[in-house]
């Protein structure tokens, strides 16, 4: 696993990271409801990974967004 903090995955980050304290929610309360573990939220919002494709969907429902909203914010910053 590649654990480089690459622009785009900071940006991501911190969006998913914004969202989640907009909603009040914990990263294991993310984590629970999209279906990863926590760590993966971590990771996620620390700009160490990315979300598998698969879990975008996952991702933008429970935060309520659209999945283009994340490409569109994270591009946003960079």
């Amino acid at each position: 696993m590649d654990l480089e903090r690459i622009p785009f995955r900071v940006a991501l980050g911190a969006e998913i990271r914004r969202l989640r304290k907009e909603k009040n929610m914990t990263q294991k309360e993310l984590a629970i409801a999209v279906g990863v573990t926590k760590q993966a939220v971590c990771m996620i919002e620390g700009g160490r990974r990315s979300p598998a494709q698969s879990k975008y969907g996952n991702f933008a429902l429970v935060l309520g967004v659209e999945p283009s909203h994340f490409w569109e914010a994270a591009y946003a910053q960079n």
